[in-house]
């Protein structure tokens, strides 16, 4: 009964979307839309979670397993590393049981000077992996940043520590985007290094506070509600510092009555006289 979502990315004029059950890939034309499937020739290839982009090769990161794969559609090349090291696991999120299940979230390659860099951020993952493309072993990589799992509290909460956004960067550069899930921000992060540059994002408040909807139908099963969330916490709520619209009984009762029959709170009395003419 769970809902799984494959990978994608572009590849030339394509877009590539995963299974994530199995070894098939959609190549997608992004102009004619026609769909060529193809499947991936590796042996641990059992659904893929992300697919990162390496000028003709595909990097898969699988949904379950710690097998990273690199793929190369054009020829039928294929190389796979499952060598990871003992300390690794993934922790399943809301759970925190260890599992092997999506452990990585995306892949960052680096080339400068002859010299290549390749780091796996985690998904449900305890830590970030450097990948040796040649030796094929993998090992530990800091960078200068916390490795919390989790965000800090119920309102940020996060099942990743991070990632590296797809971004299109000078291929000679070290340094990709890392974007840092419990604190929500970005940085600039040297590979060869682990130094990390805060890129400040500047939000103005006030224009989310007047657009933030406060009681009203947030979505098709909340009718009309409060959310709960940074602008409008639990405390915000008991002390009647609601941002946005405010309680009206009115609407909630015309909303209420759409999915209730009785909104003056006298149903458990309707349903015993039905259920009494039933069994006499």
């Amino acid at each position: 009964g769970e809902w799984l979502l494959g990978g994608f990315a572009p590849y030339g004029t394509a877009l590539v979307a995963a299974s994530p059950t199995d070894n098939r890939f959609a190549f997608i034309d992004m102009e004619t839309l026609k769909v060529q499937v193809v499947e991936c020739p590796a042996v641990s290839c059992a659904g893929t979670v992300s697919i990162v982009p390496d000028g003709d090769e595909l990097w898969l990161l699988p949904m379950k397993g710690m097998t990273v794969i690199c793929w190369n559609p054009k020829t039928g090349a294929v190389r796979e590393y499952g060598n990871v090291s003992s300390g690794f696991h993934s922790v399943k999120w809301p759970y925190d049981h260890v599992c092997e299940e999506r452990p990585f979230y995306s892949l960052a390659v680096a080339r400068e000077n002859g010299q290549e860099k390749i780091v796996i951020a985690p998904f449900w993952g305890n830590g970030y992996l450097a990948l040796d493309r040649k030796s094929g072993a993998f090992s530990e990589w800091k960078p200068d940043i916390s490795l919390a799992l989790r965000g800090e509290n119920g309102y940020f909460l996060s099942d990743s520590m991070g990632y590296f956004p797809l971004t299109f960067l000078p291929q000679g550069s070290t340094k990709r985007m890392l974007w840092h899930y419990p604190k929500r921000r970005l940085y600039e992060a040297d590979l060869l290094t682990g130094a990390c540059r805060e890129i400040e994002i500047v939000l103005d408040r006030d224009v989310f506070e007047k657009t933030e909807p406060g009681f009203a139908e947030a979505w098709e099963w909340m009718p009309y509600c409060l959310y709960e969330g940074v602008f409008n916490s639990l405390a915000d709520l008991l002390d009647h510092k609601v941002t946005g619209g405010t309680f009206d009984r009115n609407r909630q009762l015309a909303a209420f009555s759409k999915i209730n029959a009785d909104t003056e709170g006298t149903c458990g009395e309707h349903v015993y006289e039905f259920l009494k003419g039933k069994f006499r």
